[in-house]
């Protein structure tokens, strides 16, 4: 069974467990366990979108593609990006993409980077491992 996993449910998944006051390697931990949880009821088969936005108003969606574990698909397109004005003054827009499929996956430098969502909990884990100097604060959000 495939599920889509979008950067909201994600998010979701993520602040269902972000409890004031508690650290915040606990709540990650507690986080993946809940990850791992949906993650075995989809066989590890889940697709999730990170985008981004501008205040010019384009904006990129990247979409990944797991399967069986392995990132198998990924997906770019930037949208509101402008060509030259036509000759009546009139701004264009065009939209700019790539997909990219198996060995081609991760090849464009565009877009998000082509990882799992186990390899984005490691890259998290290691951004709490460090101690904080003595007036340092970690915000979890």
């Amino acid at each position: 069974m495939k599920i889509k996993l979008p950067i909201m449910f994600a998010i979701t998944l993520l602040s269902t467990v972000m409890v004031k006051g508690e650290e915040p390697a606990k709540q990650l931990a507690d986080s993946l366990a809940k990850w791992n949880e949906t993650k075995r009821c989809n066989g590890d088969n889940y697709s999730y979108q990170v985008s981004t936005s501008s205040f010019t108003g384009s904006r990129t969606v990247t979409t990944i593609t797991v399967e069986e574990g392995r990132v198998t698909k990924r997906e770019y397109s930037e949208i509101g990006v402008f060509m030259a004005p036509t000759p009546s003054g009139d701004k264009q827009t065009e939209a700019v993409g790539y997909v990219e499929v198996g060995d081609d996956v991760g090849k464009d430098k565009r877009g998000a980077a082509a990882k799992t969502v186990d390899e984005l909990y490691a890259e998290a884990k290691k951004v709490l491992e460090p101690p904080l100097g003595d007036h340092e604060k970690l915000y979890f959000k």
